[in-house]
């Protein structure tokens, strides 16, 4: 079943350091499908079939958006080390790579903050008047 592989998909990418949380296998499920799984496992909600097509679109597009930024996160994103911050274009070779706040975060990986510093360079550099 379908709902199975979306599961044993969303736990594999967990477990390779992926925040899927609120993401779960119905959730990518098609409309159609979702309505078959409410069918075979009801749950408590009060929610109406007309509720659910209104709704379900956009959880299932967040869910979906969420699964497919996670897996650039953990398998693109890594590859961006500050060995190689310094080939990225446009920034000049004095910039400190290291500071401790990119090292120290618990909300974002070393790989998102050089991301983060590279594209606060450029926008500095674009708006000279209003830096950030």
């Amino acid at each position: 079943m379908i709902l199975n592989q979306y599961e044993e998909l969303i736990n594999f990418l967990k477990v390779n350091g992926a925040h899927l949380n609120t993401v779960r296998p119905e959730y990518l499920l098609n409309i159609s499908d979702y309505f078959k799984f409410l069918k075979l496992f009801p749950k408590d909600d009060n929610f109406k079939p007309k509720t659910i097509e209104r709704v379900y679109p956009y959880l299932q597009t967040e869910s979906w958006l969420t699964v497919f930024f996670q897996i650039l996160r953990i398998y693109y994103l890594n590859r961006i080390t500050p060995k190689n911050f310094r080939s990225l274009p446009g920034v000049a070779a004095t910039d400190s790579i290291t500071d401790p706040s990119m090292t120290k975060s618990n909300v974002y990986s070393v790989s998102e903050t050089i991301l983060l510093k590279w594209m606060t360079y450029h926008y500095n550099e674009m708006n000279p008047m209003h830096p950030k």
